[in-house]
């Protein structure tokens, strides 16, 4: 198995790992067998070589690194995480596509999935948390989409991604939106409060999404952040929300949870996702979106 890139710092308490499959049993062809030599020769060689590689996709969490490993075989790859839980790509809906901030992203048609066997974040936890993630939504998608959510029994306890189903100017009229949902239980019929915005939602463009999860002050906040804070040019949005509930269901990529059941597959592309334990900064949420 090829490695990925080496443990590296990016937030504090935080570590980087990438996903990557063999090469296939002949190797990466030379220089001399792509008909060129020298300098130009050893960048064809390395282009080759990475053409013959399943493509990575990064994930980071704060507190605890994440390594990989991984296999092409029907379409599944593993993210070992230190903490023993780990994040399975399934699905025939899954595959590679070029990436926002790494060499590529995870691209699905909102069959596939990556997910956890066991929850990654302690959403009842007093410090919050956030999600965050760059997304590529596709063109003509309808229907509620989900980049990133972590599961309850029947419901999952919060949701980044993309609705229509929100009337955001008062017109009567559905808006399509960027949203980070939280469900106020783990029942389909609980109430659900959203912060949302319709800012940068452009179908093909990336977009860097960050959702928080603010218990301080006594009644918790929910924010939303498109394309880092308004001081750089991005939008925010934010809503009260009830008190937290414990998710104790998978941390996922590309889909929700619903009735019990996966929802809400995405459609497009999904890079450099995270969940941190703390409420990210202003400085931490604009590191981000700059990249």
């Amino acid at each position: 198995m090829e490695k990925g890139r080496p443990w590296a710092p990016f937030f504090p308490g935080s570590a980087i790992a990438t996903l990557r499959t063999a090469t296939t049993a002949a190797g990466p062809p030379s220089a001399r067998a792509t008909g060129t030599r020298g300098a130009a020769g050893a960048r064809a060689a390395r282009a080759a070589s990475r053409a013959r590689c399943a493509r990575p996709i990064t994930v980071r969490v704060e507190a605890s690194g994440i390594g990989v490993v991984g296999r092409e075989a029907g379409r599944i790859a593993r993210m070992a995480v230190r903490t023993r839980r780990t994040l399975s790509l399934s699905g025939t809906g899954a595959g590679w596509a070029p990436g926002r901030v790494g060499d590529a992203a995870l691209t699905l048609d909102g069959t596939g999935q990556a997910a956890t066997s066991a929850p990654l974040l302690n959403t009842t936890w007093t410090a919050g948390f956030t999600v965050a993630a760059w997304v590529r939504l596709a063109p003509d998608v309808t229907g509620g989409r989900t980049a990133v959510a972590q599961d309850g029994t029947t419901e999952s306890m919060f949701r980044l991604g993309y609705r229509d189903d929100r009337d955001l100017t008062g017109d009567g009229v559905a808006d399509p939106a960027w949203c980070f949902t939280v469900k106020a239980a783990d029942s389909t019929a609980a109430a659900a409060a959203a912060a949302c915005t319709s800012d940068y939602l452009i179908p093909g463009d990336w977009v860097n999404l960050v959702g928080v999860f603010d218990p301080a002050g006594g009644t918790p906040k929910l924010r939303l952040y498109v394309n880092g804070t308004p001081a750089i040019g991005g939008s925010s949005a934010e809503t009260d929300a009830t008190a937290a509930w414990s998710a104790i269901g998978p941390f996922a990529v590309g889909r929700a949870w619903s009735a019990g059941a996966p929802a809400d597959g995405w459609i497009g592309d999904i890079d450099e996702v995270y969940g941190v334990q703390r409420v990210w900064s202003t400085a931490d949420i604009n590191r981000q979106a700059i990249k």
